[in-house]
């Protein structure tokens, strides 16, 4: 049987250390912005299916109404969005840090836009540089209804979305093409979602002869949010993950169970009166704290300085914003202790919007330079 990649059903560790970033970030901000975050099921879709149903995610990371955005790294372009006069997407290009290479996705719309039938191409940038197809995604309603993944030049994996009337995700089939000259026989796998209630979801690995295991359990708010995730194996439970959001929707604790239902892992995330992050805290088992980052803002002026220090009280950084006297924001500094050495991030240039326009990001190795690139934008937004 083949292998399946569960990893969109659950919070992984590193959205988790996204989190705590952008929590550091916004600290430094007398609001939080909320970032321009295109996601493509987020227009008609249950928020249940946003975690059921496979997602090529794409990030601006800028606000207001763009229209586009290039972003280049010492001259090369890293990050890319462009929006049709019908406020769609069009395009969206981003750098992979893991490998250097390009990835681009480009929506293919029907005459029709406003019927939701749409299909989404995503290629790889290689060294010749040409685009090389790893992904097709055909969406009918704004549903997906079927996602095609690439290897060189051929096909090695396809699933099947399947819907009920309210839109609502209710099975998944995994195909995997056979290999004639091999012998391969093709494979399909098929994932059953049930909801035994309204805010319950779970999904069954059904075989061929209709025998189903269970493999994880769901539970949402009366808002879409997660409450609760289980993953099971062999019928048993694995791990159990419990979450506890705010009355503005802020996820406030993460707490994880082994199998033997003991919290292995307990986090906190807290916040001001006015909504501003004060500290995350990560504790074991025995309630130990083993990470934790406060956060404490200083208003001189027009200059604004936010120190992030860790558990034991030492600072691991500093953000610092100041203003002109108009208000409009002149510049943002942050400075992060990464062991023996030092980043600094600096946003010497801002939109009318605030989003900045060339940042400088420098690292130190004690008093010496030891790596520097700069990044600049281009933003056109819609009138």
């Amino acid at each position: 049987m083949m292998h399946y990649n569960w990893d969109t059903l659950y919070l992984t560790e590193l959205r988790q250390a996204a989190i705590i970033s952008a929590m550091a970030r916004a600290a430094a901000k007398y609001r939080l912005l909320i970032l321009c975050c295109a996601t493509f099921l987020s227009w008609h879709l249950s928020a249940q299916n946003a975690k059921l149903v496979y997602q090529p995610e794409y990030q601006i990371g800028a606000v207001g109404n763009i229209r586009l955005l290039e972003e280049r790294e010492d001259g090369d372009i890293v990050r890319k969005f462009t929006v049709s006069e019908a406020t769609l997407p069009v395009e969206f290009i981003h750098k992979s840090y893991s490998d250097g290479k390009l990835r681009r996705l480009i929506w293919h719309y029907e005459s029709d836009v406003g019927t939701g039938n749409y299909t989404i191409e995503e290629t790889k940038s290689t060294a010749t540089g040409e685009w090389r197809k790893v992904g097709l995604y055909n969406y009918r309603n704004h549903l997906l209804e079927n996602a095609k993944f690439y290897k060189g030049s051929g096909l090695v994996e396809e699933r099947r979305y399947f819907y009920d009337g309210d839109g609502r995700v209710t099975e998944e089939h995994t195909i995997q093409p056979g290999d004639s000259l091999s012998g391969v026989e093709s494979t399909t796998v098929i994932i059953e979602f049930r909801r035994p209630a309204d805010d319950f979801v779970e999904a069954y690995l059904v075989d061929k002869d209709r025998a189903e295991r269970l493999l994880a359990r769901l539970q949402y708010d009366e808002r879409g949010r997660i409450l609760m995730e289980e993953r099971f194996l062999e019928g048993r439970l694995d791990r159990r993950d419990a979450f506890r959001h705010d009355e503005r929707g802020r996820l406030i604790e993460h707490v994880r169970y082994d199998s033997r239902e003991l919290p292995i892992k307990h986090v906190n995330y807290n916040f001001s009166i006015d909504g501003t992050p004060q500290s995350v805290i990560h504790r074991d088992v025995h309630g130990m704290v083993l990470y934790g980052l406060s956060y404490s803002r200083e208003k001189d002026g027009n200059t604004d300085i936010t120190t992030v220090r860790n558990h034991r009280g030492q600072v691991s950084g500093t953000i610092e914003t100041e203003r002109q006297t108009d208000g409009a924001l002149a510049f943002r500094r942050e400075k992060f202790l990464l062991g023996e050495e030092e980043m600094v991030i600096s946003y010497s240039e801002f939109d009318e919007k605030e989003n900045w326009l060339r940042k400088q990001l420098s690292t130190y190795a004690g008093s010496s330079l030891k790596k520097q690139t700069v990044t600049t934008r281009f933003i056109r937004y819609f009138d």
